[in-house]
């Protein structure tokens, strides 16, 4: 796998190298013999733009990525492992084919097709895969003590 990776608005460079790290770490292990080119902009976005969510990930074009990263994730290194982790499941979700968006409500993913409106956040079986396998992801980094 090649990953070209661009961080936007990192305040310190070990900020990076983590984020660098993590986001790699994850994806050779979700992906082992993925051969494709992925390109990912993390941008750091400020709290009041994110609210409570601590990241989004966002599919631009075909295995390109945008992952907006809440900038007070950044105050715990735990916290960033853990959430990159989480989006990095939603990237492999993508890539593998297994989540799809069919319209603005409905979500095909594994064969399943889910009603966005009429599930839970909790309940919807990507989220569910992404909380299952973050810390198992996260567990596997050597800089994290969770």
């Amino acid at each position: 796998m090649y990953i070209d990776l661009e961080i936007i608005g990192i305040k310190n460079k070990e900020d990076g190298f983590l984020i660098r790290d993590t986001i790699e770490q994850a994806l050779l292990t979700l992906l082992p013999r993925c051969k494709k080119l992925i390109t990912i902009t993390v941008e750091i976005a400020l709290d009041k733009d994110m609210k409570e969510t601590k990241a989004l990930i966002h599919l631009e074009d075909k295995n390109e990525f945008v992952i907006a990263l809440n900038e007070t994730v950044l105050k715990d290194k735990n916290d960033v492992i853990l959430t990159l982790c989480h989006e990095c499941v939603h990237l492999k979700q993508h890539i593998t084919k297994d989540y799809f968006q069919i319209d603005g409500n409905f979500i095909k993913f594994k064969n399943q097709i889910v009603d966005i409106n009429l599930t839970n956040y909790t309940d919807l079986p990507w989220e569910k895969e992404a909380y299952e396998l973050e810390m198992e992801l996260a567990n596997a980094q050597k800089t994290y003590t969770g």
